[in-house]
């Protein structure tokens, strides 16, 4: 079972909660924010992971579909860091 805050796709733990997902002010901040306020509700709502018997091609789908959002979540996460390290730099050159 995936940690508080964090969902287990498909063998993938995806964040629910990342960097300024909890703060209005740096919503901007999260490329992502579709996927967990909406993508990520919708599929927990359906139960995606969840299923069974989805036969061979579901299954393929389903694997596909984590590899998706596994990715989404890393490269938001990259944009996280690269934004906050050049805010550090441009404060440092001030």
């Amino acid at each position: 079972m995936a940690e508080a805050g964090r969902h287990d796709v498909g063998g993938h733990t995806v964040s629910g909660c990342s960097p300024g997902h909890d703060h209005p002010q740096r919503r901007h901040l999260r490329p992502a924010l579709h996927l967990d306020d909406v993508l990520m509700r919708v599929l927990r709502q359906w139960s995606v992971f969840d299923k069974t018997g989805l036969g061979a091609d579901g299954e393929k789908a389903r694997d596909e579909l984590a590899a998706f959002l596994a990715k989404t979540e890393a490269t938001a996460a990259r944009f996280v860091e690269r934004w906050a390290e050049r805010r550090a730099r441009a404060a440092a050159a001030r």
